[in-house]
């Protein structure tokens, strides 16, 4: 597993299908394998390490990512569906450069509300089907109007995410059995009667 480095782009793998030429006749199954072994071989250049338990990337080796997508698409925008992640990449990667702890000037701030406004577009995009996760929601969501409030991205901690993820990890358990919209329902309503109780503790 040390040497896997496809981590969390495990989802970036093309469908079988999208290898398919008519021009001429071609093994599927090897074409794939030398799409991932590729694909390994960029992110080795990159530089980039994932996490040996979980294999994802984060902190430093994310900026490594996004700062060297020519590298890490070296040999491998074949297809449509190719294009269009590399398309999600580079969005991300203009939200990052203005995503910085200072006041952004008038400029900045319509660049960053445009690049949030692509990373949606690119991400949302049907032929990837790339599920949503809550920091992705929160910065398409809600961040553009928090960079019209305070002309900022990153003044402010993302401590209540982490909390909240940590209570839904807790009441994971008692879920287990249920379908997918039961389960959010749930969550959502534990949720809701914590932050009832904890506002009325902060008041009294």
């Amino acid at each position: 597993m040390e040497d896997l480095l496809i981590g969390d782009f495990d989802d970036m793998l093309l469908d079988r299908d999208d290898f398919v030429d008519t021009d001429y006749s071609i093994n599927v199954s090897e074409v794939t394998d030398t799409y991932v072994e590729q694909f390994n071989e960029n992110l080795k250049k990159v530089g980039v390490k994932a996490a040996k338990y979980w294999q994802t990337f984060s902190g430093n080796n994310v900026s490594m990512v996004l700062e060297k997508l020519d590298q890490l698409f070296l040999h491998l925008d074949r297809t449509e569906k190719m294009e269009r992640f590399r398309l999600v990449f580079e969005a991300l990667r203009d939200v990052k450069k203005l995503a910085k702890s200072k006041t952004l000037s008038e400029d900045e701030k319509k660049a960053a509300i445009q690049s949030i406004k692509a990373f949606r577009e690119a991400i949302t995009y049907p032929l990837l089907k790339l599920t949503m996760q809550p920091k992705a929601h929160f910065l398409i969501s809600h961040m553009p109007e928090q960079l019209e409030l305070y002309a900022t991205m990153n003044f402010f901690s993302e401590q209540s995410i982490e909390s909240m993820h940590a209570s839904i990890n807790k009441d994971m358990f008692k879920v287990i059995s249920f379908n997918n919209l039961d389960k959010l329902l749930n969550f959502m309503i534990w949720h809701n009667q914590r932050v009832g109780f904890n506002d009325n503790i902060i008041r009294k």
